[in-house]
């Protein structure tokens, strides 16, 4: 499963989740800056990734729904999308980079069966739960046929993480 984190996020969270799960099985993360320059638009590399065979996109950017543009890619690219609350904006660096690190398990099983094409809040609290995950919604596709006419792959992969277990 490829995971890639936005410009959004620090550079270092990318790094420190890259060295963390390192020895991790089936699970690839990148930093949107490691692709593309400082400057391309979210479509542009959304699209891009998605294209690549990317799974979902976690993003720092806690104002989306003012961005209408940038989750109308998201939706339609069939990725699976993570974005803070708005209280996210106040915090600073080091608070940032540990809420992604404390939320990032729950992300991670959350990613194995969420739909294709869907986007997710991340409500500010230190227990993270996949039941606390609220979904956002464009108001342009609320239906599957909807979806599907727009091209969105809305249906949920599975993935495996864990190494097949070697004969003994």
């Amino acid at each position: 499963m490829k995971v890639r984190l936005d410009e959004n996020v620090s550079w270092r969270v990318a790094r420190t989740l890259q060295a963390f799960l390192s020895d991790t099985s089936g699970l690839e993360i990148s930093y949107v800056r490691d692709v593309h320059p400082p400057g391309t638009s979210d479509p542009t590399w959304i699209t891009g990734f998605a294209n690549a065979g990317g799974h979902a996109v976690v993003s720092g950017d806690a104002n989306i729904l003012q961005h209408w543009v940038d989750l109308v890619a998201y939706t339609e690219s069939g990725l699976i999308a993570y974005f803070p609350s708005p209280a996210w904006s106040r915090m600073k660096a080091a608070g940032r980079a540990a809420f992604i690190m404390r939320w990032w398990p729950t992300l991670v099983e959350h990613m194995k069966m969420a739909e294709r094409g869907t986007s997710w809040r991340m409500p500010m609290t230190w227990t993270p739960s996949i039941t606390g995950l609220e979904q956002l919604r464009d108001p342009r596709i609320q239906t599957r046929a909807q979806q599907r006419a727009r091209g969105i792959r809305p249906l949920a992969t599975i993935s495996q993480f864990r190494p097949e277990s070697e004969s003994e």
